[in-house]
């Protein structure tokens, strides 16, 4: 894609009128250099996802020129940053949509809580009321992929060692056996990176090659140059949420802490943003694989302020939204899970229940029957 002139950029941007509102609330000097710019404006494969963002801002135009909506802002339109490029995006994209899901419900008290927090980051990301009741809460995106990192990293490498060969880029092509999420590739990732720096060092990278590197416990193999293989690879739905599963428990546990000090309901959310095939989350039976397995490794056992969680998937209308009810949720008064998931549209979905059992030494899961209470309103 040819490099496109600020006055390009502008034009392209118009064609968004919510997107176009929320950039003049940034004042940015320019938007060039933007990871919208330079990776989403002017690519069709992209449009969907800029039509649903451009409706989210339509939504929440009187809250747009907030003060908590201006660090939001800053991811969206902020700098192109190398190391960190989507992640910001995905962040800032997930809390913007599920702002302006709440706020078609009616139900949005605020962005930030506590409201009259003084500094720029508040310990949730929003608050709602629901029957005169507020929930604190905040939002994370389910669509890190270590696989999306991971190549990232190797394409840069080979990017770069290319230019001193003086060859055009050559194909990259990742193969994988087992887990490959970014709770694995994140820790490993700059001795990998290292090791596969080593390895291709003298190599031409003239002709199709491939190198071995291990990650984790996973064997990687890394093609460079042209070739029949596919990229990707394939892990069970069981293995991919026991590497997940820490972090949703870190998550719960963290903000169960700060619902505790303000003594306020906590409700989380997670948002799979659309068009993202390589998330380690794909699938609401993999995020409620994880969830279940996060509440079972809960330090302290189940966290009472924690009502539950949403699935969100904006931009795909035919996968509905799912709540998950936390395992010893003490409940406001007037409120149960059934009455709460109505009010935010969603469907009230049971955890799986696993039983554990040891095998050779190690722990496993495995699916038993489902349990759902249904509480009276």
């Amino acid at each position: 894609m040819r490099h496109r002139t600020e006055s390009e950029l502008e034009e392209e941007l118009k064609k968004f009128n919510g997107l176009a509102s929320a950039y003049e609330v940034v004042s940015c000097s320019t938007l060039s250099g933007t990871y919208l710019a330079e990776c989403l404006l002017c690519d069709p494969d992209f449009a969907c996802e800029l039509s649903d963002v451009d409706a989210a801002f339509l939504c929440l135009q009187s809250r747009i020129g907030g003060s908590r909506m201006r660090p939001i802002l800053g991811k969206l339109f902020g700098q192109f940053s190398p190391l960190n490029p989507v992640e910001d995006w995905d962040q800032a994209l997930s809390e913007i949509l599920t702002f302006a899901r709440f706020e078609s419900l009616g139900v949005l008290h605020s962005i930030g809580w506590p409201s009259d927090f003084a500094g720029d980051h508040p310990p949730f990301n929003f608050a709602i009321n629901i029957q005169g009741n507020i929930l604190a809460g905040d939002v994370k995106p389910a669509n890190g992929s270590g696989y999306r990192l991971l190549e990232a990293d190797l394409r840069k490498c080979v990017s770069e060692r290319a230019a001193q060969s003086g060859i055009a880029d050559p194909c990259v092509t990742i193969r994988y056996r087992g887990p490959l999420t970014q709770e694995i590739v994140g820790p490993n990732r700059r001795l990998a990176i290292s090791d596969f720096e080593l390895q291709i060092a003298n190599k031409p990278l003239s002709e199709p090659q491939s190198f071995i590197l291990t990650i984790g416990s996973t064997r990687v193999t890394v093609i460079v140059g042209e070739t029949k293989e596919l990229g990707g690879g394939m892990t069970g739905t069981s293995v991919f949420s026991d590497a997940l599963a820490p972090t949703l428990k870190s998550h719960m546990e963290s903000k169960g802490r700060s619902a505790d000090n303000y003594d306020v309901p906590l409700l989380l959310a997670y948002v799979r943003l659309p068009g993202r095939g390589a998330a380690d989350l794909k699938t609401h039976a993999s995020f409620g694989d994880t969830l279940s397995k996060a509440c079972k490794i809960l330090e302290g056992g189940p966290i009472s302020n924690w009502l539950g969680t949403l699935f969100l998937c904006p931009g795909t209308p035919d996968t509905e939204s799912r709540f998950y009810e936390g395992s010893n949720a003490a409940w406001p008064t007037g409120l149960s899970a059934k009455s709460l998931s109505q009010d935010l549209g969603a469907a009230l979905t049971p955890l799986p229940c696993f039983l554990e059992d040891i095998h050779e030494g190690k722990k496993r899961f495995s699916i038993s029957d489902k349990v759902w209470r249904d509480d009276a309103d």
